[in-house]
């Protein structure tokens, strides 16, 4: 009789560790899915371009005053100065410094091709981006010098327009 209450109370222990084990390991997972979840959510609304600078040239405003895009869920639309519309999915890297943003296409010739930028908050309202050079995987660094083929551009949000 002791040896049976031995194994079951043995038995109920392993189920309690095995138990605790899976909630640690789904806690882990969700501290790994919120930062990103919650980070996406920053995004949310319609942003202008204030200034970019390309391989070490300011752009004239005449190129991009025009040019929105906007974050909704992990969807997002850019809306050139003719009013072409690019849409597509994105996904965040904030384990990555600086942070990354994986953007890729949803339409045209590019379908699928994806774009990993890097991105830094100046405020919840000012964000900027800095988009890989030829032959570089991910920007480490938030310039556009001459000869990288970087663009770095500045963004801030449209309060006109619902977030």
């Amino acid at each position: 009789m002791t040896l049976d209450l031995t194994m079951k109370t043995f038995a109920l222990l392993v189920a309690v560790a095995i138990s605790l084990v899976a909630s640690f390991a789904a806690a882990q997972e969700t501290e790994k899915v919120e930062p990103s979840a919650a980070e996406a959510k920053k995004f949310s609304g319609t942003w202008r371009m204030t200034s970019m600078s390309r391989d070490g040239q300011e752009v004239p405003n005449t190129e991009f005053d025009k040019v929105e895009l906007i974050f909704a869920d992990n969807q997002y639309t850019y809306v050139s100065q003719t009013a072409q519309r690019d849409q597509g999915t994105f996904k965040l890297d904030v384990s990555k410094k600086p942070h990354l943003i994986v953007t890729t296409k949803a339409d045209d010739a590019d379908k699928g091709k994806a774009i990993t930028r890097a991105y830094q908050w100046k405020d919840d309202d000012t964000l900027t981006f800095v988009t890989p050079g030829t032959g570089e995987k991910a920007p480490k660094e938030f310039s556009a010098p001459k000869g990288s083929g970087r663009e770095l551009a500045v963004w801030t949000r449209d309060k006109t327009k619902p977030k």
